[in-house]
């Protein structure tokens, strides 16, 4: 029973290994993967002085009445 327990998973992994390596050889996936043509991703722009947003002086917290934490 050990032995079953031990060998049984492995055997059944490389038997799976093996069938995913057939199916590879019988569609034809010797041919490298196309690689990406460029990069797809776009930066944006940083926000000038006059344009930055001001900042908020008051807390989420302290708009809500009665969300206060107990100190």
């Amino acid at each position: 029973m050990v032995l079953i327990a031990v060998f049984l998973p492995s055997l059944m992994l490389m038997a799976v290994l093996g069938l995913g390596r057939y199916e590879e050889l019988l569609l034809g996936g010797d041919e490298p993967a196309e690689a990406p043509q460029g990069r797809h991703l776009a930066a944006v722009p940083d926000l000038a002085e006059d344009e930055a947003p001001e900042p908020d002086t008051q807390r989420a917290s302290e708009d809500l009445p009665g969300q206060r934490r107990a100190a």
